[in-house]
């Protein structure tokens, strides 16, 4: 249900430039795409993507939003506890591994119908 509801915030807020400008919904797409990323490697692809000169201005609010509720703010020594800690959110192994790369029938209901 995490990832649900963010990819639904991105749609609710950037419908009209998300459809429109392809280069844009790349890089809000690389955000979700975090999930898909070895655990010990996250951060620093979260990094690498906030610290790029290219990442559009107008998506700042929702890879905020991404770093306090998912990777933890980063602070003088380190960073804050997340609300939902990385492993928690995390589906690269689960992938490799063919597993289900959600635990929750209901998220995985709603991602089918919204892909009608």
């Amino acid at each position: 249900m995490i990832f649900f509801k963010m990819i639904v915030m991105l749609i609710y807020f950037f419908k009209e430039r998300y459809q429109n400008d392809h280069e844009f919904a790349r890089w809000v797409r690389m955000i979700p795409a975090l999930a898909f990323v070895r655990c010990d490697s996250v951060v620093a692809a979260f990094e690498d993507l906030s610290e790029n000169e290219d990442f559009p201005t107008e998506a700042l609010p929702v890879l905020n939003y991404f770093e306090d509720t998912y990777i933890g703010r980063r602070q003088r020594r380190g960073r804050q506890i997340p609300l939902f800690p990385i492993e928690v959110w995390n589906v690269h192994q689960r992938t490799i591994d063919g597993q289900h790369r959600t635990n929750n029938d209901v998220e995985g209901n709603c991602i089918c119908i919204l892909a009608i």
